[in-house]
């Protein structure tokens, strides 16, 4: 590497390391959808009672305990999910530093520069975001998921602690709604910040900050 290619990588690498300076919380918007899936769910419930009531004084046949009490099996899991979206509206998915990340099932900020790569999977009635682990850190804690975590935006390993994964309704960033390709961008922002920072440090190992970068190599 000659030395305008290096010089070139490092105003690269202060260029990025420049990213986001505050932090931020990224919220779960789902009351909505809590609310519609609830309205729902009353149908096929008020359905399957009316039908076991109409059965026990009109026809007293066996086969409409089938249907009738499947339609109420389903109503009271749609009721079971829309009070857990109603849960998890608000809560914090993401917390995010210029240095540190925090999942809901986090016991502590992992590192930003622990992560290399984002991936975002928009379905139509969720997204995913997956973080690919830079795999000389390792993966960071989480506390394991449970049967409520449907309630709770928990994070989880996957592909042997390679990747962390979780999913969303509708992110939001001080009130208001993100699409998902600016949360990519976003969270993108933050690790590579992060990531050029670290490298800076390796680089320039007396230094701790971004001006002081830029002061010992004379920019």
């Amino acid at each position: 590497m000659d030395d305008l290619t290096r010089e070139a990588h490092l105003e690269s690498l202060q260029a990025a390391a420049e990213g986001p300076q505050h932090s931020c919380e990224l919220r779960e918007r789902c009351r909505v959808q809590a609310c519609l899936l609830g309205l729902a769910a009353v149908v096929p419930f008020a359905t399957g009672a009316w039908l076991l009531w109409a059965n026990h004084v009109f026809a007293h046949s066996i086969l409409v305990w089938g249907p009738a009490w499947l339609l109420i099996a389903a109503a009271g899991a749609g009721l079971a999910i829309a009070w857990a979206l109603g849960r998890r509206h608000g809560s914090v998915v993401l917390a995010l530093t210029p240095d540190t990340i925090a999942f809901a099932n986090s016991p502590a900020p992992a590192p930003l520069h622990s992560f290399s790569e984002l991936f975002v999977d928009q379905r139509h009635l969720h997204s995913t975001l997956a973080f690919t682990v830079y795999a000389p850190t390792g993966a960071p804690a989480l506390r394991p998921r449970c049967y409520r975590s449907l309630a709770a935006p928990h994070a989880w390993p996957i592909a042997g602690g390679l990747q962390i994964k979780l999913w969303y309704v509708c992110l939001t960033l001080d009130g208001e709604p993100l699409d998902h390709q600016q949360v990519a961008y976003l969270i993108h922002d933050y690790i590579e910040a992060a990531q050029a920072r670290r490298t800076l440090g390796q680089l320039f190992p007396g230094v701790q900050r971004l001006g002081e970068v830029r002061h010992s190599t004379g920019q």
